[in-house]
């Protein structure tokens, strides 16, 4: 209860809304972390769209008339989508890590594929979880292809339907029963039959049928120059 007298001694009537001096500071103060500092451009778009998503459907429910967001003149931050070259493997750096990864135990040829799917075939973790062996294309000297067709995310026991930490969903962004064919360059080919040949299929958590991919994978990335096999 003392968490629901705290919001309704913070919160502003919804009809004060309509006033473009509230919404704009409701604005600005998406520009602040909570210690006042500037928090970053990504989080201030993210926290805009989730405060714009507020106000539509309070518009939906007809306790406000219209968007409060037109009446105000307030431009959010410009967020810089370049990559930093500094930060990020190069190619001769990334196969020596997944080598590395290859080397640290009983599980090393599970998590070596892994990350391999997501440097080479830019795959989402959630989406490498999923891969089996038939999902590739692998030519011998041309481009190859792998089919993403899955995605299963760690989200935690508590907010799926089955009690396990992941969920079986469609590809993001994407009709459920929809897939997107992924090109891989002919080293990534290469690559890819060797580990495949390894007794290790190209499926995070073996061949096993059952989707439990999302168990063996490192629960921190942080952990990569430690023992993998003990944190899976």
């Amino acid at each position: 209860m003392s968490a629901l007298d705290w919001i309704s001694r913070k919160s502003v009537d919804i009809t004060a809304l309509n006033t473009p001096s509230v919404v704009r500071t409701a604005l600005d103060a998406l520009k602040l972390k909570q210690d006042g500092t500037a928090a970053a451009e990504n989080t201030v778009n993210r926290k805009r769209t989730v405060f714009s998503n507020c106000l539509r459907y309070a518009v939906e429910r007809e306790l406000l008339a219209t968007l409060p967001l037109d009446k105000v003149d307030w431009t959010p931050p410009e967020t810089d989508d370049e990559i930093d070259f500094r930060f990020v493997p190069g190619p001769k750096l990334a196969k020596a890590l997944i080598d590395a990864v290859g080397e640290q135990g009983a599980r090393s040829r599970h998590l070596m594929a892994f990350f391999g799917c997501l440097y080479y075939a830019a795959n989402r973790p959630g989406e490498a979880a999923n891969l089996r062996e038939e999902d590739f294309t692998l030519p011998e000297e041309r481009w190859g292809e792998v089919l993403l067709s899955t995605s299963t995310p760690r989200v935690g026991s508590g907010w799926t339907d089955t009690g396990e930490s992941f969920d079986t969903r469609g590809l993001k962004k994407r009709a459920r029963k929809a897939t997107r064919p992924v090109p891989i360059p002919p080293s990534s080919c290469a690559w890819s039959a060797s580990t495949s040949r390894s007794s290790v299929p190209l499926k995070m958590a073996g061949c096993s049928a059952r989707p439990r991919a999302a168990a063996c994978c490192p629960r921190s990335t942080g952990r990569l120059g430690r023992r993998l096999d003990s944190q899976c």
